[in-house]
């Protein structure tokens, strides 16, 4: 029992690190904007200075760039806490319900990567 109990909270864990990263983007929002524009401009990449397409620059784009990053932390936490509940619903079944649950919160963790 305690193997799964550690599984749990490991998935929780994951969900909360990408919630935290989401919220700690939203409360800094013109820093992460102002992160994710120098990223996207391709200036000052002294290590790597061949790139392999055009520098974005147009700010809508950055914009929804952004916003996909955040939407994707911000969903990777929520389906991450669904995984863990339903692991800890299952913690006490039979071992192919909790392999069940234990799968999809695996995959869950999966889309953090």
């Amino acid at each position: 029992m305690s193997i799964r109990i550690l599984k749990i909270v490991l998935v929780v864990c994951i969900g909360l690190q990408a919630l935290i990263y989401a919220i700690q983007n939203v409360v800094n929002l013109d820093a992460a904007f102002g992160a994710m524009s120098y990223v996207f401009s391709m200036a000052d990449h002294v290590a790597y200075p061949d790139h392999i397409g055009p520098p974005v620059t147009w700010a809508p784009l950055v914009w929804l760039a952004l916003c996909a990053v955040i939407a994707g932390e911000a969903l990777v936490g929520v389906l991450c806490f669904k995984g863990a509940f339903d692991m800890w619903r299952a913690r006490g079944d039979a071992v192919s319900v909790f392999v069940r649950a234990k799968t999809s919160a695996i995959l869950r963790c999966g889309l953090a990567m």
